[in-house]
């Protein structure tokens, strides 16, 4: 994604970050958090991507690898959901286009208390938790239709509006697609079931003494703020007063 509000921390945002005494994004970024994605990213050869898919999926993986500066050699180890995830993000994007990153780095140099709101392992246990019948099938679709800037861009302007558009959760998963209607039906229930609403319930229970003590900074992804079961909805059931910010 190539806009920068969207891969910049805005001036704007960073007098919050340092107005708070305790900073917080979903799962805390860390050398030890890198460890342990990276240790779970490889599996037995037995079970790698790479014996996974047929000779022309395998083709287009190694070139998507090479486009992202990953050596295509490590399908002998890559797990599909590992690899699902990688391709999720277009080509050009980099560590440092990352917000929660940007975050993480200015909470850090200013020794703000920094945390996530839930474990590594949890937030890995989602991905982890689709079965491999299933990984193997997205893993299919994303490489017969890469995700790119062009998937990502309409998305990030509508998400820079000041009021979302009706229906914005629901164009999440609003990309081309050939996997069977049934299995479609399955990712996107998972998707907004698992990866949206649990972890976001979890995320809130994090939330609850922190808020209590106030002076916090809250950074995660929009799936996790809209909706009837978002964060800004749970907040506002709760008591807080929530006042939407413009981003332009």
């Amino acid at each position: 994604m190539h806009d920068p509000r969207a891969t910049t921390l805005l001036a704007r945002v960073r007098p919050f970050i340092q107005q708070s005494g305790r900073v917080y994004t979903e799962t805390r970024l860390d050398s030890e958090m890198f460890k342990a994605v990276g240790d779970a990213l490889r599996t037995p050869g037995k079970i790698a991507v790479e014996n996974e898919l047929d000779s022309a999926h395998l083709a287009k993986l190694k070139a998507q690898l090479v486009a992202r500066k990953i050596d295509p050699g490590m399908t002998g180890t890559l797990a599909s959901w590992a690899t699902n995830v990688v391709l999720m993000y277009a080509p050009d994007t980099r560590p440092t286009h990352i917000i929660d990153m940007q975050i993480a780095t200015e909470a850090v140099a200013d020794k703000k208390q920094y945390a996530g709101l839930e474990s590594v392992q949890t937030a890995l246990a989602v991905f982890q938790g689709v079965p491999e019948p299933r990984q193997i099938l997205m893993l299919k679709d994303l490489l017969d239709h890469p995700r790119g800037p062009d998937t990502q861009e309409p998305l990030a302007a509508r998400y820079f509006t000041d009021t979302l558009p009706a229906g914005f959760l629901q164009q999440l998963t609003d990309y081309p697609s050939t996997l069977p209607p049934q299995d479609l039906a399955w990712f996107k229930d998972y998707y907004y079931r698992v990866l949206l609403d649990q972890r976001t319930a979890g995320f809130y229970r994090g939330l609850d003494q922190p808020l209590q003590h106030g002076g916090c900074f809250v950074a995660v992804g929009i799936g996790h703020l809209a909706g009837e079961h978002g964060l800004i909805a749970l907040l506002r059931h709760a008591g807080y007063q929530v006042t939407p910010q413009s981003l332009n």
